[in-house]
């Protein structure tokens, strides 16, 4: 309907007319679901950053051709940066973190938390109250450019002992770092060791408690994220271009690891591939795959182990008997997740052939893309998060004592160049990395996410260019035979693959409208007129496998005029007979309750096969565990060091005063008998004091702590101390024998 124009207008309507449009406008959620019940409907909505995918189950053939919604606005791509790298991150603190970072500075000892705020410029000795302290120093810490000034004075040699230490994760055993820094940088031991003292000294780097001498340097946890920022160039692998370097075993056609799965298997439901009795492929349908995929691979090449061994890994191919078939409802699923998704899947399954395998390709997408990095800095990042790894799982099981690490010093890279993502230059005697096309679209696809058409020919060949959407790449192999693999994969069209689609789920409008769509040239007459005589009238009966409600009539016109009910349905049959995704049966069941209705506790239940919602839900608890396992290697975990257990590091400056000097646990406490034991705890109890001792656990380990008795008490025959340990705020029996060192702590 049309508006009469106006010869004058308010220059306010313009702006209320737009807020009464807004105000108008449906939410997304509430478009209504398509009403063909022969289309399997599949709807987008975002949780948390990631696609949910809503489908009905069944033959699900026709959903938009690219597996994308062209109308719905892109996000913008977030990326994965380099370990240690912190581009991007908020340098303004939130509120909460602000409040985090305090808590975390007032469990800190005096003398520590007067060294970090004397690093960041402070000036303690102006400062009475510690309380007052402490809130100066986070405020220091919210002003990035005080970390940085803490930093830009270091010597070069500080700086790279810091550099390893964050790479490291921040945790490192302090005989074994000054190892790993000589094995790295060069020098001596007493080299780094002065340097690690230099670092103390300006509030960088602090010590765990001590057990027999061995103690772990620690970097305090409010300092990380500032000193990453600020320490970035310095971590940044080098590079070097030559245009003398040598590739080695080089493979110009690389397409995408997504395109290339896809592929195998299409040809793997096409194709019977036999297997022996050790469930090897048979040595004549090997022979074949290998010839076919030649522009992909060499014969018995790892990247085709690694291919099939993704495929397997998540459920896609399964054994059939004396052969591999095609579980294609769990490759639907993969097909329909985000990149995100699937990336992680596909560098879960990378992790098996070489641990942190996803980490090493980012830290070389962050160089130029034409340039290499050498072998040697590259392998000793690799070891530093090796052993950053190994030393935060021993100071978390309290394993201080040196052990003899069966970390090697030197690793190769060959899993990830056979697997077809880093490419190999040699010049001279040195071996450089740099990565292949195929990682650098895994880890960033391009913006337009490959090519979203493919090319039907008159003939009945279909050209599907390397790059094409994998979901779209999928359709055209349940549509036609595969017939060639090269830098765009060849298909045929004959009426064997149509019969195979229509088995699958296919409908004659579907087909047809498919191919129109999404081919480059059209649909050619002659195409169109010989594939619906192929088809003919056939798929007017469906049958349909969903979950289904039904509604009483007294209540149908309550339901369908329900909004927050709409998007939750799928299809509607008939009044009061209604389809909805049987994954979301407890939402909708708690939202009717929620809107007035009383649904049934029980499900109406017909014979089904569960096998199908089992294996895509393997494949869901899967990513779950790629997405848990995809932890940065220089971040550390959550709670692994508590600032009340905290300590200088040996040999540095503390500031004077003896408040500082008695707060170190067990510091100076004297040998103790059973006699002296007990007559001190008898004297702690009284005057509500507390005490400082070592107790010498079962495992051999000597452990400095600070007492507040409580009771003495018998476990069987030997007297125990029952107190609170005040570090770990935790009730703990103490046996009076273990006992070697106590005196009673004054607050002075």
């Amino acid at each position: 309907m049309s508006e009469e124009p106006q010869t004058q207008e308010d220059p306010t309507a313009a702006p209320k007319r737009r807020r009464r449009r807004r105000k108008r406008r449906k939410p997304k959620g509430d478009a209504a679901a398509p009403q063909s019940p022969s289309l399997a409907t599949r709807e987008g909505s975002r949780v948390g950053g990631r696609r949910q995918v809503f489908e009905i189950e069944g033959p699900a053939v026709s959903t938009p051709a690219s597996g994308r919604n062209p109308h719905k606005k892109k996000p913008s791509r977030s990326k994965r940066k380099r370990p240690g790298s912190v581009s991007g991150r908020r340098r303004r603190l939130s509120r909460n973190e602000m409040g985090s970072i305090t808590d975390w500075m007032a469990e800190l000892p005096p003398a520590l938390l007067t060294s970090i705020y004397k690093g960041l410029g402070g000036q303690p000795k102006r400062v009475t109250e510690e309380g007052r302290m402490v809130q100066l120093a986070v405020r220091a810490l919210a002003q990035g450019n005080r970390v940085g000034a803490a930093v830009g004075g270091l010597h070069q040699r500080d700086r790279k002992t810091l550099s390893v230490l964050l790479q490291c994760g921040g945790v490192a055993h302090a005989d074994e770092l000054k190892t790993e820094l000589a094995l790295t940088l060069g020098g001596h031991a007493r080299d780094w060791n002065r340097s690690l003292i230099s670092l103390a000294d300006r509030g960088l780097v602090v010590a765990s408690q001590e057990q027999d001498g061995q103690f772990f340097y620690v970097i305090p946890d409010p300092l990380v994220d500032g000193l990453l920022a600020e320490m970035e160039s310095d971590m940044a692998l080098p590079t070097f271009e030559h245009e003398d370097v040598r590739i080695i075993d080089q493979r110009p056609f690389q397409p995408p690891l997504d395109f290339s799965i896809v592929t195998l298997a299409t040809y793997l439901s096409q194709h019977t591939v036999r297997l022996t009795q050790r469930h090897d492929i048979h040595r004549n349908d090997k022979e074949t795959l290998d010839a076919f995929f030649a522009q992909l691979w060499d014969a018995d090449s790892e990247l085709f182990a690694f291919h099939l061994d993704f495929l397997m890994m998540h459920g896609m191919v399964e054994f059939k008997g004396d052969h591999i078939g095609i579980h294609r409802d769990v490759l639907e699923e993969f097909l329909q997740l985000e990149h995100e998704d699937q990336r992680d899947l596909i560098f879960r399954a990378l992790d098996k052939r070489f641990e942190m395998a996803e980490w090493v390709l980012w830290s070389l997408s962050e160089v130029a893309e034409d340039a290499w990095v050498a072998e040697r800095p590259l392998v000793a990042l690799y070891r530093h998060w090796k052993r950053g790894a190994d030393w935060q799982a021993r100071f978390k099981r309290l394993a201080f004592n040196r052990t003899r690490t069966s970390e090697r010093d030197s690793y190769t890279f060959a899993a990830l160049v056979h697997c077809g993502l880093l490419e190999l230059g040699q010049w001279g005697r040195e071996k450089f990395y740099r990565l292949t096309n195929r990682a650098r679209v895994l880890l960033s696809p391009p913006e337009d996410e490959g090519f979203r058409q493919f090319y039907l020919t008159p003939n009945f060949e279909i050209m599907a260019p390397a790059g094409l959407a994998p979901v779209l790449l999928f359709r055209v192999g349940e549509l036609a035979d595969l017939t060639g693999c090269d830098r765009a994969n060849t298909f045929r069209i004959t009426e064997i693959s149509i019969e195979r689609a229509l088995d699958a789920g296919w409908k004659r409008d579907d087909v047809i409208q498919f191919l129109r769509d999404n081919s480059q040239l059209g649909l050619a007459e002659n195409v169109e007129d010989t594939l619906k005589g192929w088809i003919g009238h056939r798929g007017d009966v469906e049958f349909h496998d969903l979950l289904m409600i039904t509604v009483h009539r007294s209540q149908i016109r309550k339901l369908e005029s329900n909004k927050r009910l709409k998007p939750y349905v799928l299809h509607r049959f008939a009044p009061g007979m209604y389809a909805i995704d049987r994954r979301k049966r407890a939402e909708v069941q708690q939202l009717l309750e929620e809107t007035g209705f009383s649904p049934s506790r029980d499900t109406r239940g017909y014979p089904g096969n569960p096998e199908t919602a089992d294996a895509r839900a393997n494949l869901h608890k899967l990513l779950g565990e790629a997405r848990d396992a995809a932890r940065d290697p220089g971040s550390r975990a959550a709670g692994l060091v508590k600032p009340s257990t905290l300590r200088a590091v040996p040999g540095s400056r503390q500031p004077s005063g003896k408040k500082a000097a008695a707060n170190a646990p067990a510091a100076g406490a004297p040998v103790v008998n059973e006699t002296e034991i007990r007559r001190l705890i008898d004297e702690a109890m009284d005057g509500e004091l507390l005490l400082d001792m070592v107790y010498l656990a079962k495992n051999g380990q000597r452990l400095p702590c600070r007492i507040q008795p409580q009771r003495l008490a018998f476990k069987g025959e030997h007297p125990v101390l029952v107190g609170l340990d005040v570090d770990a705020d935790k009730r703990n029996t103490f046996v009076l024998e273990r006992i070697e060192r106590m005196r009673i702590w004054e607050d002075t």
